[in-house]
């Protein structure tokens, strides 16, 4: 199947409408940075979408999303295709990634998804199969420890968690850790009634949710690694607010993260007890 542009931007543009009142232009470059040398590779000219989340304009809550990763490849893409090495089904990275909050400046909203969206297409086809092979794992953990009480989560599925660390210097504070970055969970559906992907004619689209981490909670995941990352997913998902990225909520961890190097001095076993009796939130 194939999906034109027109038709794979009407859908992404639905989508959008679900979220809140969709901003009639989108944030774009006036030169695609691919013309300019700089390695992102979009399928198209990157641009973000802005939404407003309670679906009037003007409104306090933002989001942002890209617009356009999952755009097809073309005849006119700088990467040098061999033979048939096109991807199939033709989705461009096959994924489109948003990131909304109730209450954080529209700078950092925005500065933090083009620094990562920019970072994704840098290397096109690596990520999502990365995402898969997280979420292959994290189910076999769940598997393998069934204490954790992770068997039973509906957020386990396709495509795993992932953190990575954005500058921080639009963000408030509270947000920042001592290395001036702000880091950042990404995952599927961590907002209740957030889709996990949309489906173009050409095939499916996983809509990936950025949230910013408390500096603690980024410290437990450096620390604690995979079980760690997925606990404090489970913990947001569980949280009856939408659009968690807060520089007012406290870590769903209340204990402080252990050393940097607690994963690679102590067993598998030992990081999955230690997440396991993290007191609840």
């Amino acid at each position: 199947m194939f999906s034109t542009r027109e038709e794979a931007h009407d859908v992404r543009d639905k989508f959008f409408d679900r979220l809140g009142y969709r901003i009639p232009l989108v944030m774009a470059p006036l030169v695609n940075p691919v013309n300019t040398g700089k390695p992102f590779y979009w399928p198209s000219r990157p641009a973000w979408q802005e939404i407003s989340l309670d679906g009037r304009k003007g409104s306090k809550g933002i989001a942002f999303s890209s617009h356009g990763l999952s755009n097809q490849w073309d005849d006119n893409s700088p990467i040098d295709w061999e033979d048939d090495s096109r991807p199939d089904p033709n989705v461009g990275l096959g994924f489109e990634v948003v990131f909304g909050s109730m209450d954080l400046p529209r700078e950092a909203i925005l500065s933090a998804i083009m620094e990562t969206t920019n970072t994704f297409s840098s290397n096109p086809f690596f990520y999502l199969p990365y995402f898969k092979k997280c979420g292959k794992k994290e189910r076999q953990i769940a598997q393998d420890f069934p204490d954790l009480g992770w068997l039973d989560e509906p957020g386990l599925g396709e495509i795993g968690t992932f953190s990575i660390e954005v500058r921080g210097e639009a963000f408030p504070d509270a947000l920042v850790n001592k290395n001036g970055c702000v880091g950042i969970l990404i995952a599927n559906g961590i907002t209740k009634d957030l889709p996990i992907s949309i489906n173009l004619p050409a095939g499916k689209v996983h809509i990936l949710e950025m949230v910013a981490l408390h500096p603690d909670e980024l410290g437990h995941i450096i620390a604690c690694g995979i079980p760690g990352r997925v606990e404090i997913f489970r913990r947001l998902r569980a949280l009856s607010s939408k659009w968690c990225s807060s520089a007012t909520r406290p870590s769903v961890v209340p204990i402080l993260p252990p050393p940097n190097d607690f994963m690679r001095t102590n067993s598998e076993n030992d990081v999955i007890k230690t997440v396991s009796s993290w007191p609840p939130m």
